[in-house]
């Protein structure tokens, strides 16, 4: 009997189907790591009082949670994740003066809260579109262009020092953060759909 092969990273992309959601998978998870991070690094220098910027910034979370379980209740992972990507991506790139500081804590807690949605649904869809014999792979591999993203988001501080008078949140966003997403919310749209369709069992399929 014929020894089974152990599936490597190299497997993801022996396909042109699986490699396009390999390639986009990794592009979304890297893009919503990073934003994610970035704003709650960045929520307590909204302006006001730091530490109900705090509060109110992990608080949006839960909400984010219930909505997602409606959404891949009542829509397929696709348009619920593009939804929740491009809405964040948005709020992020809506520029307010320093002056008006619960606009844009308002618009950075709507960020954070689509952010967080579209972390939980790429989660689900990730381990969905994968086959099973390169579930494991797929994932791994995926969770860990998460975490270059959100190991990456802590050095945008950095670039205080060379932008303008907007808050962080605009600054951040409307330039490398927004240049991040840009690409993750078109690319959402090639994703496989698995809503009502049954788990892959080998990479035949692709």
């Amino acid at each position: 009997e014929e020894r089974k092969k152990n599936p490597s990273v190299i497997d993801l992309f022996k396909t042109a189907n699986l490699r396009k959601n390999t390639i986009f998978v990794y592009i979304s998870y890297f893009s919503v790591a990073f934003v994610f991070y970035g704003l709650s690094l960045g929520q307590t220098h909204l302006g006001g009082n730091p530490f109900l910027n705090f509060f109110i910034g992990s608080a949006v979370e839960l909400p984010a949670y219930f909505l997602c379980m409606i959404f891949i209740r009542y829509l397929r992972r696709k348009p619920s994740f593009l939804i929740f990507d491009v809405i964040g991506g948005l709020a992020c790139f809506f520029m307010v003066p320093s002056a008006y500081t619960w606009l844009r804590l308002t618009a950075a807690m709507l960020g954070k809260l689509c952010i967080s949605g579209a972390f939980i649904i790429l989660a689900i869809h990730a381990a969905e579109i994968f086959p099973t014999v390169v579930r494991t792979v797929g994932s791994g591999t995926s969770l860990m262009w998460g975490r270059i993203g959100a190991m990456t988001a802590p050095f945008i501080k950095e670039l205080e020092l060379f932008m303008g008078r907007f808050n962080w949140s605009v600054k951040s966003n409307s330039d490398p953060f927004i240049y991040i997403k840009l690409p993750a919310g078109p690319g959402g749209t090639k994703l496989y759909p698995t809503k009502a369709i049954g788990i892959n069992g080998t990479a035949s399929r692709f």
